[in-house]
């Protein structure tokens, strides 16, 4: 009982420790900020690109790709990092936008809209992981306070809110689709599509972003951690070396040299 409960906490180690490494090796991030999906006319937008050496923020808008800090006047770069600062925005600047490398490594997309419209959905621009709560609000341009609205999935009405908000408290893979809301009198916003993405530290989360290190990993903890004759106390003792050499062996693997 003993060699299991520590083989189960240091294979619950070697799963954070092979998502936080999975997710670093040679990765590429945009951020944005705010983190939302629709904008108004007029309003800004900052675009971070997260790269060991140095990335640039590019954009495509009609098929044909830009580098965003050569789009216009209006856009400002800073010296720290790859940032890219749009204001003001305008429908123009709505489309796809990511981080690319000189040495042709590409980030995660965003994609973004920008509408001269009343109304937009502030839903997230980025994945949200399953299982959190996300809040989707929907906003009148002519107005602060919080207004009555209708929200819509795929086009199908999903539920009515007094304060403009809807909350989904553990998102699921099922509430991925195109979001809209509308507001009496003033319009409806455009459509944003929600992704949820898996959570890191699940196996099918790391058996997305790792599937070599999750069959090692399995592989690895039945050699270590298999059954044993519990009175046995000479198996007790060979088990849990075993499951120490293994997890050793697993962690030297995967760290950094």
């Amino acid at each position: 009982m003993e060699v299991r409960a520590l083989c189960i906490r240091l294979l619950m180690t070697l799963l954070i420790l092979l998502c936080a490494h999975a997710q670093k090796v040679d990765a590429v991030f945009l951020h944005i900020v705010p983190n939302k999906s629709q904008f108004f006319e007029y309003e800004s937008v900052s675009f971070y690109c997260e790269e060991p050496s140095h990335g640039d923020v590019l954009y495509k808008m009609k098929e044909e790709v830009e580098q965003c800090s050569k789009t216009s006047k209006k856009t400002t770069v800073t010296t720290t990092g790859s940032k890219c600062t749009i204001h003001p925005l305008y429908a123009s600047d709505s489309g796809e936008y990511w981080c690319g490398t000189a040495g042709g490594k590409r980030s995660n997309i965003i994609n973004i809209t920008v509408t001269a419209g009343s109304v937009i959905l502030e839903s997230p621009a980025v994945p949200v992981m399953e299982g959190e709560a996300v809040t989707l609000r929907c906003r009148n341009k002519t107005s602060l306070s919080n207004i009555a609205a209708d929200f819509y999935k795929n086009g199908v009405h999903n539920r009515s809110s007094s304060s403009g908000s809807l909350t989904i408290q553990g998102v699921l893979k099922s509430d991925e689709g195109l979001y809209k809301c509308k507001i009496a009198g003033a319009g409806e916003s455009p459509e944003s599509w929600l992704s949820v993405s898996a959570p890191c530290f699940t196996v099918v989360g790391l058996y997305h972003f790792r599937k070599d290190c999750y069959r090692a990993l399995v592989y690895w903890s039945t050699m270590a951690c298999g059954s044993g004759s519990t009175g046995d106390q000479t198996g007790q003792n060979a088990n849990s070396k075993k499951c120490l050499y293994y997890y050793g062996a697993l962690l030297s693997a995967i760290t950094p040299r």
